[in-house]
């Protein structure tokens, strides 16, 4: 799961992982940028050993050291690139990865042992065994009280209708640099950021409507979808416009649209 993490293009992009850069690397000497912590100190703090854990600054700053290199791109997804990986050893929590020629195959040793570590296993699950810490999550009441107060933010919102509606990776990754922009990039920059407008409504809801038949051959039923989405109670005005929607993609499409759905 960590390696999984580490590897997805959204968390990627989303903490600027891509414009990491090695100081010492051919892009860093060339466009005098520098290494990005965001991804490290993520790892350390949250998905690993917690913000209570054995490690230090200098294992964030090794970490994010060894992490430049990892980035992606709208035709590739994720992948390596040596020309902004930092040149030498790293050593994070007192183990010493790479030295010769930059790889992910250090990265992923790296994570491996952040995931086995004794202080992950305190902050998470013994062995990596979390069926028993899931069972805890879901029986607690606060887990179903919550209420979604915050409007997602645009790149959250496609982010987790692309999610709910299942479209598969390598049909992402398949589109046309010109395809992501049109279908991804241009409408969030209309949907609004920090509050809710008239156009920043009718963007996402334009979108909304547009992206199930764009995005799958293959669509969903909408009464299972509206569940699928929202969970096990949803509203019931949303139940109805669903299963009463004209086209199988606007029932669709009038889900990802519900103020439920843009809310977290």
């Amino acid at each position: 799961m960590l390696v999984a993490v580490v590897r997805s293009p959204m968390m990627i992009r989303y903490l600027d992982q891509h414009n990491s850069m090695g100081p010492n690397s051919r892009a860093g000497l060339r466009r005098a940028r520098g290494i990005n912590e965001n991804l490290a100190r993520e790892l350390l703090e949250l998905h690993a050993q917690g913000v209570n854990g054995g490690y230090t600054q200098t294992d964030v700053q090794e970490l994010a050291a060894l992490l430049t290199g990892v980035s992606s791109n709208a035709r590739e997804g994720m992948f390596f690139n040596p020309y902004q990986a930092e040149p030498g050893p790293e050593t994070v929590l007192g183990k010493t990865y790479g030295g010769t020629e930059e790889a992910m195959e250090h990265v992923v040793a790296a994570l491996h042992d952040l995931a086995f570590h004794c202080d992950t296993a305190l902050h998470l699950a013994h062995g990596g065994v979390l069926l028993s810490v899931y069972e805890v999550m879901l029986r607690a009441d606060v887990a179903w009280q919550a209420k979604p107060m915050k409007v997602k933010q645009p790149f959250d919102l496609i982010a987790s209708s692309v999610r709910a509606l299942g479209v598969p990776l390598d049909v992402l990754l398949a589109r046309p640099a010109r395809d992501v922009t049109r279908r991804y990039l241009r409408p969030m920059t209309v949907m609004g950021q920090a509050w809710t407008t008239p156009t920043g409504m009718a963007g996402r809801i334009t979108w909304a409507m547009r992206a199930p038949s764009e995005l799958l051959a293959d669509l969903p039923a909408p009464r299972d979808f509206v569940y699928h989405a929202l969970g096990p109670t949803p509203h019931e005005a949303v139940i109805f416009a669903a299963g009463a929607a004209e086209t199988v993609s606007d029932g669709l499409g009038l889900v990802l649209a519900s103020g439920a759905f843009q809310r977290r």
